[in-house]
């Protein structure tokens, strides 16, 4: 009888980096779903079940983060344990898919003529300033996610 790891592998793509699950996927988010226990077992995220496959049990208050944000990669170098605030600032750096700026949380002000700054922080959009410079506000925006947010990943250097 095949293993968990063995079904998983076995609707697997595996990439110089990612392992690309080609099994049932939800449909919104494109993350990978895997039934346990026959017909009427459970549906889990196969991405989960991948991680606790490999590092063992998590807690119910924990989620599952990719670093390499491909919602359908199973690789467990990819996968950490993390909470929903972690989770939520390790976005990709542009934020959401209606940003113009390219720059996660800097958009262009019409009515001042100048790029606004905004950080999200424990529930709350914080001001920065208005920017002339595009530049410049994405300084002031990578300061604030590197005091304030321990997951985010992209701004960091060093």
């Amino acid at each position: 009888m095949p293993t968990i790891i063995d079904r998983i592998e076995a609707k697997t793509l595996k990439t110089d980096t990612c392992w690309l699950w080609h099994g049932t996927t939800e449909k919104k988010t494109g993350y990978g779903r895997i039934r346990i226990g026959g017909r009427k077992g459970q549906k889990l995220m196969v991405h989960r079940v991948m991680y606790q496959e490999v590092n063992g049990p998590i807690s119910d208050d924990l989620l599952v983060d990719h670093k390499c944000h491909v919602h359908n990669c199973v690789n467990p170098k990819h996968l950490r344990a993390v909470t929903p605030k972690v989770n939520s600032e390790h976005r990709l750096p542009t934020g959401n898919c209606t940003n113009t700026s390219g720059v996660r949380g800097v958009s262009w002000a019409k009515t001042r003529n100048k790029w606004l700054a905004l950080v999200g922080h424990q529930g709350k959009q914080h001001f920065i300033g208005y920017f002339t410079e595009l530049k410049d506000a994405e300084s002031a925006v990578i300061q604030c996610r590197n005091e304030w947010h321990t997951g985010n990943l992209h701004d960091r250097t060093g």
